[in-house]
């Protein structure tokens, strides 16, 4: 029996709201979000804080407003984009940031105005470090084309549930962390044995309404 479970992502508050005529005011917004808890969405993306300060205010009382769904809120890969979802979202009981770079050749030349490999770096490293020794140079060290100097808070990985379940979080525990990405030399699946599965991995469906 297939036992993945559908989860409902629905983007009616950020994307939706950009067809014509749907504007909504933040009253709107909230009353549309518990509508959609009532239907039993999973994920509801609330909007994208930087892009006014009335979307970030609305962004913040629908993560007030609702007690089951995850609250997200959109950001570009850059940093100012991140603070402010962060602060719209945190008073969600849970919540996420959505992060999104443009990567086509047109966006890349003529809006963003930086080459591929720029936009890669942006990508992998948009979440702020955290400056805890003004020693260690890290902001320096990110900046830096040589890879020796890159081993510090440069990027975030992905893993499966199962993964992190059964090998991160029994071997950090709420303990903080020092982690190395080193060349592979052999497959995850084999190191890690069945830990590494992602047949279980859940299916999302988007939607607006």
């Amino acid at each position: 029996m297939d036992t993945c479970r559908l989860v409902v992502f629905d983007t009616t508050l950020r994307d939706g709201e950009q067809a014509p005529g749907f504007s909504m005011t933040t009253d709107e917004k909230v009353r549309m979000a518990r509508q959609l808890e009532a239907l039993g969405v999973d994920i509801v993306e609330a909007g994208f804080p930087i892009a006014s300060d009335d979307d970030a205010e609305a962004v913040r009382k629908v993560a007030l407003a609702l007690e089951r769904p995850i609250v997200a809120a959109l950001a570009r890969c850059a940093p100012n984009d991140i603070d402010r979802a962060a602060w719209a979202i945190a008073p969600a009981r849970r919540s996420r940031i959505h992060t999104f770079i443009a990567t086509s050749d047109l966006h890349l030349d003529r809006k963003l105005r930086m080459t591929r490999e720029a936009a890669h770096d942006a990508a992998v490293a948009m979440h702020r470090v955290r400056v805890v020794d003004p020693k260690e140079r890290r902001f320096e060290r990110i900046a830096t084309p040589s890879a020796a100097d890159k081993r510090i808070s440069n990027g975030c990985i992905n893993v499966p549930i199962a993964f992190f379940d059964q090998i991160v979080k029994p071997t950090l525990g709420r303990s903080h962390a020092v982690i190395y990405v080193l060349p592979d030399v052999k497959p995850l699946r084999q190191v890690f044995a069945n830990a590494y599965d992602v047949n279980a991995a859940q299916r999302r469906a988007d939607a607006t309404l």
